[in-house]
């Protein structure tokens, strides 16, 4: 069974409010620390069960343009698709394999092919799919030169698999960036936890007449800011990130919650939390 994207997180979501909500019942309280984790936990999890759903459909998307070309290399010698899918060959299609035997066995069960064909294409999530099948259906029912037809559409769905992996191979050095940014602006709040805070301290500890200039009863509520700032950037930074990298959301939120939980960890090791 294949969930959305916004399903998972929904419901991550909600088992991390219920999960908060007996926390506080209990007396327990919430740290900071455990808000991080329950981030990572969520984004990490979610991400991955969307990128392999993700990886799995580009397969089947691959492995359907192969299949076309092979049919339309068999149906030179018979115009009739469904006789064609029945008597070749099997071949290696990738995930997309158990598709093709579960047309087999429909057809095989008396199933016409424009029946199998629905079937499938509910079966699979994706535009593509969707938009090839409909064209096969309606090739089967008008007729005309069938290979001629088969073969033009793997062909296209073909280029534009490529031409979509070369943009987001162009694309991807501004991945980069982002990583880069995220970088200089932990840095940055590394700096200022680790020299200007102290140096406050110190200035308004050794100069009491200077102390109500110096109003370091504030640090704290910047540094929760600055935690907060960090995990917004790295958030948003690997979302954006992952975009970039294939325009897929799985990958995005694998790098949202690494951001996040590096950025989290550098707080803690410069005394930001």
């Amino acid at each position: 069974m294949k969930f959305s994207a916004l399903t998972i997180i929904s419901v991550e979501l909600i088992l991390l409010v219920i999960g908060a909500y007996f926390l506080r019942q209990r007396g327990v309280g919430i740290s900071l620390d455990l808000i991080s984790a329950a981030i990572f936990i969520a984004l990490f999890t979610s991400g991955f069960i969307i990128w392999r759903n993700e990886r799995k459909l580009t397969g089947i998307e691959l492995g359907l343009i192969d299949y076309l070309s092979d049919l339309a290399e068999a149906s030179k010698y018979s115009p009739n698709i469904a006789r064609c899918v029945m008597e070749m060959p099997r071949g290696n299609y990738g995930e997309f394999n158990e598709y093709v035997e579960e047309m087999r066995e429909q057809i095989g069960w008396g199933a016409s092919l424009e029946e199998a064909l629905e079937n499938l294409k509910g079966k699979i999530n994706s535009q593509f799919v969707s938009r090839v099948i409909s064209t096969v259906i309606e090739l089967n029912r008008t007729g005309g030169n069938v290979s001629e037809v088969l073969a033009y559409i793997a062909r296209n769905s073909r280029e534009a698999y490529l031409l979509n992996s070369e943009k987001y191979s162009q694309l991807s050095s501004y991945a980069v960036v982002v990583f880069v940014s995220f970088a200089v602006f932990l840095l940055a709040v590394a700096i200022i936890d680790i020299q200007f805070f102290p140096t406050m301290m110190r200035a308004a500890g050794s100069a009491p007449s200077y102390a109500g200039y110096l109003n370091t009863s504030a640090i704290p509520t910047v540094k929760i800011a600055f935690t907060g700032m960090t995990f917004v950037n790295g958030i948003g930074g690997g979302i954006m990130a992952g975009i970039l990298r294939d325009g897929k959301l799985g990958r995005g939120l694998i790098y949202a919650s690494i951001l996040s939980a590096v950025g989290y960890i550098v707080l803690l090791a410069v005394g930001g939390v």
